[in-house]
C-alpha cells in the first residue's frame, strides 16, 4: 500500500501481481456536519476513523454505522482506545443486528468489544454543536478533541453558537408570562442548570440581542438571529412575536434596530 499523491512509484519491494492505491484519511476529504458515516473498509474500519478524529471534533456527524467483526483484533491501531476517544467526545455505543436494524441492548462498554456483535452505531448524544466545542465551553479539562479543533473563536463555531443559543431561547422562554419560564437577564426559570453554563460562555444574551446592563434588547438582532438559526418555532417570526409583545415592559422599550 502507498500513502500519496500524484507521482508516486511502486516501492520498489513491490510484490508482483499485488494492486498499490494512493489512499486518503477522511480529514482530507470531509469537513462537513455528515449524518450518517458507514464505514465498511475490508478490516480497516478502526484505522479510517482514526482518520476522521478532526471531522467528528469539528462538525456534527450524527450517526456511524461500523462493520465491527474484522477490526476486534486489530494491534497496529487499538480498537479499545479509539471507541473511548469517542464515546469521550458524547457518543453512544449500541448494536445492530446483522441486517442493519438497530436493537437497543444498553450502551456498550468499549472494555468490553470482544462481545460486541459484528455491527455497532455510534450515535452522537449532543446534536446541536460539535463535540469538540462543546468540551471545550464546557471547560473539559482532558479534552481530547483539543490536538484536531479549529481555535475558540474561529469563525466556523459562529453558526453553531447561533443555532443552540436561539433553540436555548425558544425551548425554555415562554411567550406568556408563568412562573418557570425563562426571562433572559432576568431569570433561569426551569432552564436546566447544566445548559445554564454554555449559555453563558457562548454570550448568548448578546448573541441574541440582549442588553442586560441597559434591561434592553433589540428586537431586530433577536428575530435575525432566530431566522439565521433557522429555528423551526420561529421560522415565521410568530414565536418572536408574541414573545416581545408579551415582555415589551420586562425590558422597557426594545429596540428596533441595533443602530438605536
Amino acid at each position: 500500500q502507498v500513502k500519496g499523491g500524484a507521482g508516486v512509484t511502486v516501492p520498489l519491494n513491490a510484490v508482483y501481481g499485488m494492486d498499490y492505491a494512493d489512499t486518503v484519511v477522511l480529514d482530507d476529504v470531509v469537513d462537513e456536519d455528515v449524518s450518517l458515516l458507514r464505514v465498511d473498509a475490508g478490516g480497516y474500519e478502526a484505522r479510517a476513523l482514526d482518520g476522521g478524529k478532526r471531522l467528528v471534533c469539528n462538525n456534527l456527524v450524527r450517526y456511524i454505522l461500523l462493520d465491527f467483526g474484522a477490526i476486534k483484533h486489530d494491534q497496529d491501531c487499538p480498537t479499545e482506545r479509539l471507541l473511548c476517544f469517542y464515546q469521550e467526545l458524547g457518543y453512544r455505543i449500541s448494536g445492530l443486528s446483522h441486517d442493519a436494524v438497530f436493537y437497543d441492548n444498553g450502551d456498550l462498554s468499549p472494555q468490553d468489544l470482544h462481545d460486541f456483535p459484528a455491527k455497532i452505531l455510534l450515535t452522537l448524544k449532543n446534536t446541536k454543536i460539535p463535540p469538540g466545542l462543546h468540551l471545550d465551553l464546557n471547560g473539559a479539562w482532558n479534552n481530547p478533541c483539543k490536538p484536531y479543533m479549529a481555535s475558540a473563536d474561529a469563525p466556523r463555531w459562529e453558526a453553531y453558537k447561533d443555532h443552540w443559543c436561539a433553540s436555548a431561547l425558544t425551548t425554555h422562554a415562554s411567550w406568556m408570562m408563568v412562573t418557570d419560564a425563562f426571562i433572559p437577564c432576568q431569570a433561569w426559570g426551569s432552564f436546566p442548570s447544566e445548559e445554564q453554563l454554555l449559555y453563558k460562555a457562548m454570550g448568548c444574551d448578546v448573541r441574541l440581542g440582549f442588553d442586560c446592563d441597559n434591561n434592553a434588547f433589540s428586537e431586530a438582532t433577536l428575530r435575525e438571529v432566530t431566522r439565521r438559526a433557522k429555528v423551526k418555532s420561529a421560522a415565521d417570526d410568530t414565536w418572536v412575536g408574541d414573545w416581545v409583545r408579551t415582555h415589551r415592559q420586562t425590558y422597557g422599550q426594545p429596540k428596533t434596530s441595533d443602530a438605536e
